[in-house]
């Protein structure tokens, strides 16, 4: 059993690298941080990266610098 699991952790690598570059992108953050189901919860953390993500959705969609900031409160 344990040489079937080793033969298979390159490929869980492979798909774990995807899944990073893939989950890791600003729209990703956004929509995790709007999404009242997680936004809500108690263990919710909108970290460095989640804000991050945030703003750069926000200002790739939003072009006028004063909306983004009523966006941002």
């Amino acid at each position: 059993m344990q040489c079937i699991l080793v033969s298979y952790l390159p490929l869980w690598n492979i798909i774990d690298e995807r899944w990073d570059k893939q989950l890791h992108r600003p729209l990703h953050a956004a929509s995790y941080f709007f999404n009242p189901q997680m936004h809500y919860r108690p263990r919710f953390k909108a970290d460095l990266e989640v804000k991050h993500g945030l703003m750069e959705c926000i200002t790739r969609m939003v072009e006028d610098e004063d909306e983004q900031t009523l966006i941002d409160v």
